[in-house]
């Protein structure tokens, strides 16, 4: 969302020449520094976000900091695939992937 946020003011005549900066958090050793921006890059590409000239800044943290945070997404993740596939046994058609009412019943969780 902040990255639409940013596109939009880009947009406008006073934000123009700003250079967005992004800032990615990784446990990950900065050997691999390179390979991180790539994979943003690629992803912001991907979806057509922040085309213009972006600074990508890689920010090194203890691993003990993005455990909780994945964690806590890998539950939802798994608690959401769980609700999925018994929806796709009982044959639920409003959770047919990527219908939205789907999207919507799994983001609300």
């Amino acid at each position: 969302m902040l990255l639409l946020i940013a596109q939009i003011l880009l947009k406008n005549s006073h934000w123009k020449r700003c250079t967005p900066r992004l800032f990615v958090a990784t446990a990950l050793p900065e050997a691999e520094n390179e390979t991180m921006k790539r994979i943003t890059r690629e992803y912001l590409d991907k979806y057509r976000l922040l085309n213009e000239n972006i600074y990508i800044e890689i920010v090194h943290v203890e691993p003990s900091l993005t455990e909780q945070f994945t964690c806590n997404l890998n539950a939802t993740i798994k608690k959401k695939e769980k609700i999925f596939n018994e929806a796709q046994k009982t044959g639920n058609k409003d959770f047919e992937y990527g219908t939205l009412p789907s999207l919507l019943k799994l983001k609300a969780l």
